[in-house]
């Protein structure tokens, strides 16, 4: 199994906003259109096609914190079509996005997810991130080094 992240162009971008989530998912994830609109309008937002072989199977977005520390970055929006959960291709792609990002002046990666979300948590757990914060809305914070701040 082959996967792979892709630039979301013409081509592909109405195949990432029919990617589906189970019922009891939906309320945890915005909408990928949402995203993929935000993007248009937020230059710095990174939406990317989660492939296997050459179908369009999830979906995520990354950004460099444009607020605060500038070598932070947020991985904030993350999924997999209800039909590709549970093959492996969350952890493959979420490994992918860590290393693309790795390659940026990330040093520090947050994600944020509901509370709700045991999946998400276990998985972000699995890579080595901690819980760092509660965002207003009561979302989870977790954050991993990426690479070491240089001097």
């Amino acid at each position: 199994m082959s996967i792979s992240l892709r630039e979301v162009t013409k081509e592909n971008w109405v195949q990432c906003i029919r990617l589906k989530l189970a019922p009891e998912q939906e309320k945890l994830v915005t909408p990928n259109v949402d995203s993929i609109a935000e993007s248009k309008f937020e230059p710095h937002y990174v939406p990317r096609a989660i492939y296997r072989e050459e179908k369009v199977v999830g979906f995520l977005m990354y950004c460099r914190d444009e607020t605060e520390e500038k070598d932070l970055y947020w991985l904030f929006r993350f999924m997999v079509d209800v039909d590709y959960q549970k093959q492996g291709i969350g952890k493959a792609a979420l490994e992918l996005a860590l290393n693309e990002i790795s390659q940026t002046n990330c040093c520090k990666l947050n994600i944020i997810y509901s509370p709700k979300n045991s999946v998400a948590a276990k998985l972000y757990a699995s890579f080595g991130f901690k819980q760092v914060d509660i965002a207003e809305d009561g979302d989870i914070i977790v954050q991993k080094t990426i690479n070491e701040a240089t001097p």
